[in-house]
């Protein structure tokens, strides 16, 4: 039977309005393809830093500036995940021994070329470290944790190999995640910036 024309007009701009909503819909879920994320195997464990990676402890009599400049790669690379040859630090204006009293000096911590100073208090007992630049995140090492967190292989996070990251950043680092029937987008969150053994984390940013 042949419908009227009105009806039949009405018939077929439903189903372009449905076609156009379908269309919307796969839109909308479609994600990144895996093929052009980076591609790492998932750790089994949260990623962190092994720190018999990193150079020797120096003794209680080494020079007060050599304990100090292995403080600061020690807390860098804990919050980085990460250590490389490339990570060194820099105290030229510490005097002394470390004795009594307490002194105040700008340090510089590189890793990979990629430079923050730290402002030091050297105590008789024990020193305060405040990062002034932010701290360092290595792309490779936030990467692996978006794979622990999301259990996929493919992942790209929008930062340089090495990037310092600070709470006064305008946007945070974000990384995307997909696999062959899901994807997502995570947010780098800053820890406790002074010194201690915590590190960023990553949150869902969608």
């Amino acid at each position: 039977m042949m419908l009227p024309p009105p009806v039949r007009a009405l018939r077929s701009a439903s189903y372009g309005v449905l076609a156009l909503g379908t269309a919307l819909a796969l839109s909308a879920c479609s994600g990144p393809d895996p093929d052009e994320l980076r591609a790492g195997p998932v750790p089994e464990t949260s990623p962190e830093l092994d720190k018999s990676e990193l150079p020797p402890k120096p003794k209680e009599d080494a020079p007060i500036t050599e304990r100090v400049e292995w403080s600061l790669i020690e807390t860098t690379s804990v919050y980085a995940r990460w250590y490389g040859d490339g990570i060194e630090a820099d105290c030229p204006g510490i005097k002394g021994t470390g004795g009594f009293g307490s002194q105040d000096v700008t340090c510089t911590v590189a890793v990979d070329g990629v430079s923050a100073e730290w402002d030091v208090s050297v105590g008789s007992i024990m020193s305060e470290f405040e990062p002034l630049d932010g701290r360092h995140v290595v792309r490779d090492a936030v990467e692996d944790v978006a794979r622990f967190e999301t259990g996929s292989e493919h992942v790209r996070c929008e930062m340089d190999k090495v990037q310092l990251a600070s709470p006064d950043d305008e946007e945070p680092i974000t990384c995307v995640w997909a696999t062959e029937d899901d994807h997502g987008r995570l947010a780098l969150m800053l820890d406790d910036m002074q010194f201690s053994d915590k590190s960023f984390w990553l949150t869902s940013a969608e």
